[in-house]
């Protein structure tokens, strides 16, 4: 049938007659067919003899179908999903033009029947048995959108992952020239915030005038549809009060436990979750449980979701022993009434493996992630999102169950999710990004620095785009960049993101969030690693101030704050104001959880390491012995936790000189390690790294010589031979060579590590400069002078840039570059360095402490040599002084 102009106005079809097509075709409905799936077996199956529009074959049969076609009358062009089912395109056109939903959009223009509202729906307007769209037909086609009363976009609740750049045509080339008009009017970019946001503005026009609780049905599903597009826009504080009214307003007309209602006690949990408001979420799960249980019984789908609803939620509280039997039970349910292999259940079936991962329980979590993603490839097939998520969840798995042996498996999985996730979903949508996000994790771990950055970037710029700057994932994104900018040593940057991640948190979720307390720790323990240290102060005593304020000073939460303010006055040098906040935390939580609490036991060794500090090493010596008795009756000798205390315990008698008993005692924990870990583990290794220190410590360099070496080729295996911390084992295997006269030996390995940082970390990281620092000291006892006093200049110049002029590596670099100078005769140019790096120290750690008066020493050597004879008698008199 020919395609012409006065004809284009005269393909739409009324409401009333398209709910009798999917009465007439009652597949639709129960195999729940796609728009494209109805496209290809039923109109296209109908209109294969006559090959033209079905509008055209309405009109053929006359009667009721001819009459529902429209004869240019008013109509609304329809915008919809070809992937989604074609009875939600159905319900939710005939829930639009409802009378209740038309007295709220239609306001005072009376309301319209099905049988006059008349829609222009490509799949009926259009010959679907084109191979490829006109020009000319493209062109009609504008001009019917223009034609059209209102075009309406019929969508998915999944709204926020909308891209213009991914949206679907019958033909290729149709959609080709229309993405390019897009891009040359406005771009396809700005067009996708510019639809979300108009579909936020639109349900938000939806909603009922005033604040108070609405009175209809209708007035409800506005609020609630409102509430939704701005929870999911992560508009969270305008998502709240609509909510918050939907549910009043469905309380009052519907009743406490009506489903609706039920409805929206769930949202507005998910919302108060999101808000980090877990406490206030809880109860009205808990709510909903309890008459889901009363009114459709405890194994009903409904109740199941819900009790799997309320586990994710005290998971996410931390109540991890409450939420695992939710789980177990939701699962089980789930099993029983849809089965094994039900889409649902399998989805259970990740959430409980998850559970069981967060809580250590990995022999258990293992074959149930391995579970889900058989699963999923049997009922999805391999390239299915829930598929591809499975495969990552079980990646991150391995990942924690063994970080050595494990790597094999887990970085092809990580990698095969993200490929199938951009071929399937595409490179910008969420879950790829949770999947990029994932394997620059990994990278970043393996020390891969150099190819997990660009991924942090690029996931961070996704998130950007899609979801906004202040969203709460793309905070989220911009923490994980600060940190893999950290581990490279670019603090400049990292601190800035950090910054910025505090400001967006605070504003969006306020000030006293766990997570914004989370972002102000994060700076001030960056701030702190800088040697910002007074920066670094306010911030914690900013964060002791708000808890204290909100939870009061006996609250858990309010003790680990006034533990991290200690830890950065004890890092200042302020141990006399940083003992009296260790004491008043373990007294606290002695008080409040009991002497054999993880966290009274934890404070206990802070306070230790504390003294320490102060060169209380006997007070100490007992703290450490009490918290490594608590933690062998609550943990057991072989954990982790307890064999740290066991190797914190064989520092501090070694310092005090009992050698006996601290060699025992870290042999003790190397044992305890290697036997529950194998000896090739991680946390084996550094036990290894821990013994070879106290034995080269100890003159017993032949033997460390030994452990060092097979540390570096475990280490070499592990983790490969550029991994940072391979790199770190073959510096501290070369150090001891050094120490051991064994030049030769040294100077290679020295070369060697320095290079392969250089590559990984980049010529500026602090792991680097201190490797370089320590071979211009291998350079110097041989005597090669010039080149010493060359690494030395890049080690100062990098430690200003990275570190800051004023922090203590700088001032140290300073000393050891004046050194090498002295030794070579320059004098001149040695003091002015000298006479920098006192100033430092004294404005730094006070003019008592000792490293500032080895600085004055030093200082004190050169005016003699340098003819200044009155001055320096003046500094011998003033360093016999002190």
């Amino acid at each position: 049938m020919p395609c012409d102009t006065a004809s284009r106005k005269q393909r739409a079809i009324n409401l009333e007659w398209l709910c009798s097509f999917l009465a007439a075709h009652p597949d639709v409905e129960a195999k729940q067919m796609t728009t494209l799936q109805v496209m290809q077996d039923i109109i296209k199956t109908e209109t294969a003899t006559q090959r033209f529009r079905y509008v055209d074959l309405m009109r053929a049969a006359g009667g009721a179908d001819a009459a529902a076609v429209s004869a240019g009358r008013p109509m609304y062009f329809i915008s919809h999903g070809w992937a989604r089912p074609f009875m939600e395109l159905v319900g939710m056109l005939t829930k639009h033009f409802s009378e209740e939903a038309q007295s709220v959009w239609r306001r005072g223009q009376g309301v319209l029947q099905l049988s006059e509202v008349f829609v222009w729906i490509d799949i009926f307007a259009m010959d679907q048995h084109r191979d490829e769209v006109t020009k000319a037909e493209l062109q009609q086609l504008k001009e019917i959108i223009a034609d059209a009363e209102k075009t309406l976009m019929v969508m998915d609740q999944v709204f926020i992952e909308l891209d213009v750049a991914r949206a679907k045509a019958t033909a290729q080339s149709d959609l080709d020239r229309i993405l390019a008009d897009i891009e040359a009017d406005v771009g396809v970019l700005q067009m996708s915030h510019d639809l979300k946001e108009a579909l936020v503005a639109s349900g938000l026009n939806e909603v009922p005038v005033g604040e108070g609780i609405p009175d209809s049905v209708t007035a409800c599903a506005a609020l609630l549809k409102a509430g939704l597009m701005c929870n999911l826009r992560g508009r969270l504080d305008e998502a709240e009060p609509l909510l918050r009214r939907a549910l009043a307003g469905c309380e009052k007309v519907l009743g406490a436990e009506h489903q609706n209602t039920l409805t929206c006690v769930g949202h507005l949990a998910v919302l108060l979750k999101a808000q980090g408001k877990l406490v206030e979420a809880v109860p009205l799960l808990r709510r909903a449980l309890a008459f889901y249980e009363k009114d459709l019984g405890p194994e009903d789908p409904n109740t199941l979701t819900c009790v799997g609803n309320l586990a994710e939620l005290l998971q996410a509280q931390g109540q991890l022993v409450e939420a695992e039997p939710l789980l177990r039970r939701a699962l089980s349910g789930q099993e029983k009434v849809l089965g094994a292999e039900h889409q649902s259940t399998l989805a259970n079936v990740g959430n409980l493996a998850r559970l069981l991962k967060e809580r250590g329980n990995m022999v258990e979590a293992e074959p149930l992630f391995r579970r889900a993603v058989a699963g999923f490839e049997k009922l999805l097939g391999a390239e299915h999102p829930s598929t591809l998520t499975s495969i990552g969840n079980l990646g991150e798995a391995l990942l924690m169950i063994d970080q050595g042996k494990g790597m094999g498996e887990t970085e092809p999985l990580l990698r095969r999710a993200l490929v199938g996730k951009e071929k399937v979903l595409g490179a910008d949508h969420l879950n790829t990004l949770n999947s990029v996000v994932t394997l620059a994790y990994l990278l970043r771990h393996q020390g891969k620095l150099v190819e997990a950055e660009p991924l942090y970037r690029r996931a961070l710029a996704g998130f950007e785009k899609l979801l906004g700057a202040e969203h709460l994932s793309t905070l989220g994104s911009v923490n994980n960049l600060a940190f893999m900018l950290v581990a490279k040593g670019e603090l400049g940057e990292s601190e800035s993101l950090l910054r910025r991640v505090l400001a967006g948190r605070e504003k969006v979720l306020g000030v006293e969030h766990r997570d914004t307390v989370s972002s102000i720790n994060q700076l001030a323990h960056h701030l702190q690693a800088q040697g910002k240290l007074s920066q670094s102060e306010l911030l914690f005593q900013r964060m002791l101030t708000g808890k204290e304020k909100a939870l009061g000073m006996k609250h858990p939460d309010t003790l680990n704050s006034v533990t991290r303010l200690a830890n950065v006055l004890k890092a200042q040098g302020k141990l006399d104001e940083a003992a009296p906040l260790f004491r008043l935390a373990l007294a606290g939580f002695e008080k409040s959880l009991g002497a054999e609490h993880l966290s009274t036991l934890n404070s206990a060794n802070n306070l230790a390491c504390m003294l320490v500090a102060q060169v209380e090493r006997g007070e100490a010596e007992s703290l450490f012995r009490r918290v490594l008795a608590g933690r062998e009756k609550v943990m057991g000798v072989e954990h982790r936790d307890t064999v740290r205390i066991v190797n914190q315990l064989a520092l501090n008698l070694h310092a005090q000189g009992n050698m006996g008993e601290s060699e025992l005692l870290f042999r003790r924990a190397l044992a305890g390690q290697e036997k529950a870990s194998g000896a090739e583990h991680p946390d084996t290794l550094n036990n290894v790294a821990f013994l070879a220190n106290v034995l080269q410590a100890q003159g017993k360099l032949g033997e460390s010589e030994k452990l060092r070496r097979h540390l570096l080729v475990g280490r070499e295996k592990v983790l490969g031979k550029e991994h940072p911390i391979t790199l770190l084992a073959m510096v501290k295997l070369a150090s001891l060579l050094q120490e051991q006269g064994e030049h030769g030996e040294a100077e290679p390995l020295f070369q060697r590590a320095l290079a392969g940082q250089e590559k990984v970390l980049g010529a500026e990281h602090p792991d680097m400069l201190n490797s370089a620092a320590l071979m211009s000291n291998l350079l110097q006892d041989q005597g090669k002078l010039d080149e010493s006093e060359n690494l030395r200049r890049h080690v100062l110049a990098g430690r200003e840039k990275v570190l800051g002029v004023e922090h203590p590596h700088t001032l140290l670099a300073i000393v050891k570059l004046a050194l090498v100078l002295q030794e070579q005769g320059k004098l001149g140019e040695a003091e002015p360095l000298f006479r920098r790096a006192l100033a430092g120290r004294e404005k730094l750690l006070g003019a008592e402490h000792p490293d500032t008066l080895a600085t004055f020493g030093h200082l004190a050597s050169l005016p003699e040599a340098l003819g200044k004879c009155d001055e320096a008698s003046q500094l011998r008199s003033l360093t016999a002084l002190t």
